[in-house]
């Protein structure tokens, strides 16, 4: 039994060396800080019971035991530091110095314990003929210090189940292996600090340290644990300000980032992910549903009084031309938006008055009339300036003069239907289309606006300002007639308006 433990043991020993090569020829990742370590340890701890295991003397036992203990104290804190900086948990370095102080202590204890009959009360050689082993009779410091080191494994394991929930599948893969490297030995060592003597005394806990060896050996050459591109992407995903979605094929959400929670909060409850693609905007639902593109472009809002504009990136995650998931990108767009509509609003809008400027009445107005054309239904413009302006401006000045042309606009808006179009044509000069609308009915409303306006009283600083207007009608039956021809013959009423006296209407 003595050779084929010793097999076993020196297999483990290379297999710990090979490893300890790769990780430093094939890895990049600052997480060497705490692996190379552990791998030593790992490789101390089985190198020592090998010596101890084929010693033939009480006095060879103990040195090997020590020797093998030198290593075996430091596995626990390590592979704690080792979790710790796997899953990206910050830890201070008092922190640190606790973890390894008290490994420290641990191993100076046992090692004067012949001294003080701490750690062991007394020691011996087994006398087993399969296997020879370093016996001994636990001292008081023996269990608490065995206690220590499985609370440390206890958390690192906790860390390790946490982080499988929250993880993406990659780092499920990695936390699950390195969950088996650390419980198997685990368990082996309680085995052994109860004394069960099992298996003629193994020590269970350096045997299957292979266990170890081997996922960790997955662990990087297959799941690349140590690779830095996937900690770099990850890290860089994590701090981007735009929200970073991974669906599967059947719409479950495998990662997200914390700007994407900030948008859909409740995909995250607990710090757990949930599937709240039910719960998405219709539009960018939709988007998932039937379209077989591989990249689209999405636009949402999202909130009634604070509202926020998004456009979304879905990108197909395909595999041999089979869908297996979508990738989704969402940018906050809400100041482009925002400033995109003041400058339209700016663009279309008659700084003055507030009301629709000329430019975008013929572009707007031309496209409406073309409609009423097709649907060979009527139309009509109406255009009105008001009377003896200039008296206002050259009596009361320009700012009385705005007032009124202020107090006009806001007057006629009142006096209109939801689908007429109003806008400042120029100087005093406003001008409304009216689709859908025959002759008769544009003279009535007409002669309303007229009225209303005659009788309209505008206060400005201490004084009142009456003004009358003029106003001229254009009417098509069919809308057959274009835009400016309409306008050209509101003009020629507007124009006789005046000439018959003002505070009129007349139809062209």
């Amino acid at each position: 039994m003595t050779l084929i433990v010793s097999f076993v043991l020196l297999t483990a020993l290379i297999a710990t060396a090979v490893i300890f090569i790769l990780a430093i020829v094939r890895c990049d990742s600052k997480k060497h800080l705490y692996f190379l370590p552990l791998i030593v340890c790992v490789w101390t701890f089985v190198l020592g019971y090998l010596f101890e295991i084929n010693s033939r003397t009480v006095e060879s036992a103990f040195i090997s035991h020590m020797f093998m203990y030198s290593g075996a104290c430091f596995v626990a804190p390590l592979y704690l530091l080792f979790v710790t900086d796997f899953v990206n948990l910050k830890i201070r370095g008092w922190q640190i110095l606790i973890l390894i102080g008290q490994a420290s202590a641990n191993y100076i204890i046992a090692l004067t314990s012949p001294f003080q009959n701490l750690y062991f009360e007394h020691y011996f050689l087994s006398n087993d003929p399969l296997l020879h082993s370093f016996e001994f009779v636990p001292g008081p410091a023996y269990m608490p210090f065995h206690l220590v080191q499985y609370a440390c494994v206890a958390a690192a394991i906790f860390l390790l189940l946490r982080n499988c929930f929250r993880a993406h599948a990659i780092a499920k893969r990695q936390a699950i292996l390195l969950l088996i490297g650390g419980s198997l030995p685990f368990t082996g060592n309680i085995l052994f600090a109860l004394r069960l003597n099992l298996m003629h005394g193994l020590n269970l806990t350096p045997v299957s340290m292979v266990i170890v060896i081997l996922t960790f050996y997955i662990a990087i050459t297959r799941f690349k644990l140590f690779d830095l591109i996937p900690f770099a992407s990850k890290q860089a995903i994590e701090s981007m300000n735009e929200a970073f979605i991974v669906l599967d094929h059947n719409k479950h959400i495998l990662d997200a980032n914390p700007a994407a929670v900030d948008i859909f909060p409740e995909i995250k409850i607990n710090d757990l992910i949930t599937d709240a693609v039910n719960n998405w905007p219709k539009a960018l639902s939709q988007a998932l549903d039937g379209s077989q593109e591989p990249y689209r472009n999405v636009e949402f809002v999202l909130g009634d009084i604070d509202t926020k504009h998004f456009r979304a990136n879905i990108t197909h995650i395909a595999d041999k031309g089979e869908l297996r998931g979508w990738l989704i990108l969402i940018h906050d767009v809400t100041e482009t938006a925002v400033l995109l509509s003041e400058l339209e609003r700016q663009a279309t809008t008659d700084v003055l008055t507030g009301i629709r400027n000329r430019l975008h009445f013929t572009e707007y107005a031309a496209m409406r009339l073309q409609e009423c054309a097709r649907s060979k239904r009527s139309a009509a413009v109406i255009l009105f300036d008001l009377d003896q302006f200039k008296y206002v401006n050259d009596t009361y000045g320009h700012s009385a003069g705005d007032a009124v042309l202020r107090s006009v606009a806001k007057l006629v808006s009142a006096q209109i239907r939801p689908h007429d179009l109003f806008a400042r044509y120029g100087g005093e000069e406003f001008i409304l289309f009216l689709p859908e609308t025959d002759e008769i009915t544009a003279v009535a409303i007409a002669e309303r606006i007229r009225t209303v306006m005659e009788n309209h009283v505008i206060d400005y600083e201490s004084i009142t300002i009456t003004r009358t207007i003029s106003i001229g009608v254009a009417a098509s039956g069919d809308s057959s007639d274009g835009l400016q021809v309409l306008i050209d013959v509101a003009d020629a009423a507007l124009y006789r308006a005046k000439e018959n006296g003002r505070n009129r209407v007349e139809v062209g």
